[in-house]
């Protein structure tokens, strides 16, 4: 725990850099039929990553204190957020095969958004008889001078914002 608490302090102490460091960006990568957003943009936080530390520790027992020191670690190093961390603490705890989960089960979680660009979208319309506009919005992308559409699903989900609301957040 020490050792957890001397990282926190460390991320304390150079807080500018480390904001810049561990704020995960609007990663948008292509796929073969469609683009995909991380669901993650906010920070990762010293208080929210003690209290991950916390919660695998209560939910995992047995694990030694050199797993967790590796855990905040590589959590750090992989770029996680607050949300993205709680969720995958969440996701490990729900599908663990118990006793021992690995450090490589909350590392390999991500929550993924599935875009698609103005010719897919015309595609996936074509593809659902003209009724895409019913399931589909468009959306912005920071960054991004064109719009992506989005199912309706994922941007109640994860709160995106729509193309025509875009100048109002600016």
């Amino acid at each position: 725990m020490q050792k957890i608490n001397e990282l926190v302090q460390a991320s304390k102490s150079s807080a500018t850099n480390d904001l810049q460091k561990y704020t995960q960006r609007y990663s948008l990568t292509k796929k073969n039929d469609h683009f995909e957003l991380s669901a993650y943009n906010d920070e990762l936080t010293p208080q929210g990553l003690i209290k991950a530390v916390k919660r695998v520790k209560q939910s995992f027992p047995s694990l030694h204190d050199g797993f967790h020191e590796i855990f905040a670690e590589r959590i750090k190093e992989k770029g996680f957020t607050d949300r993205q961390l709680i969720d995958a603490v969440n996701h490990v705890i729900d599908n663990c095969e118990y006793p021992t989960p690995t450090i490589a089960k909350f590392l390999s979680f991500d929550s993924r958004i599935k875009l698609l660009n103005y010719e897919q979208y015309l595609k996936r319309n074509d593809e659902m008889h003209g009724q895409a506009s019913k399931f589909y919005k468009s959306i912005a992308v920071p960054g991004y001078e064109k719009p992506f559409w989005s199912h309706e699903n994922d941007i109640q989900k994860f709160n995106l914002t729509l193309w025509k609301e875009r100048n109002q957040t600016r």
